[in-house]
């Protein structure tokens, strides 16, 4: 149906806008999820001290275990060798979550992990992105389950990685 169409129904452009909200909101029901792993020599011997950073962007209680997830981060990096820093210009293992509460009451958003290795190119002191994983999802209560999950994976992929 075109937008000549639904005009001649009374549709008009906020039944457009309805249809498009409509098929997106059916192509998130679940979580979609992505990973990449780039170096393969992400290993705590060649890598430095590691330090973990949560950023929370989430709303109305779409994202509430900050502080299990940053303990439960530095204890996978520990376990597999890795140094747990404060210290600047260390590696970081940074966790982000983004989300608010839909009028159904469930969350929607997307969560990201990237872990970034400090490096020095002629004299320039910068970032560079080695690992990441993340995803959107919607229809969850909040999003603390899901950023478990996601860390465990990025976390077994850096010990496929270090073997």
């Amino acid at each position: 149906m075109n937008s000549k169409e639904m005009a001649k129904m009374g549709g008009g452009k906020y039944a457009i806008v309805g249809l498009i909200c409509l098929s997106v909101s059916t192509c998130f029901l679940a979580t979609t999820s992505s990973a990449g792993i780039w170096p393969t020599d992400l290993n705590p011997a060649n890598f430095g001290e590691i330090s973990v950073v949560m950023a929370d962007d989430a709303s109305d209680g779409c994202w509430t275990n900050l502080g299990e997830v940053e303990t439960y981060a530095a204890d996978k990096l520990r376990s597999l060798g890795y140094t747990i820093t404060n210290k600047p210009r260390s590696g970081s293992f940074s966790v982000m979550v983004n989300s608010e509460r839909l009028d159904s009451g469930k969350c929607y958003g997307n969560v990201k992990i990237q872990i970034y290795r400090p490096t020095i190119d002629n004299g320039l002191f910068g970032y560079l992105e080695v690992a990441d994983r993340g995803g959107i999802f919607t229809g969850y209560d909040n999003a603390n389950s899901l950023v478990l999950d996601y860390v465990k994976k990025i976390a077994d992929e850096m010990l496929g990685q270090s073997r």
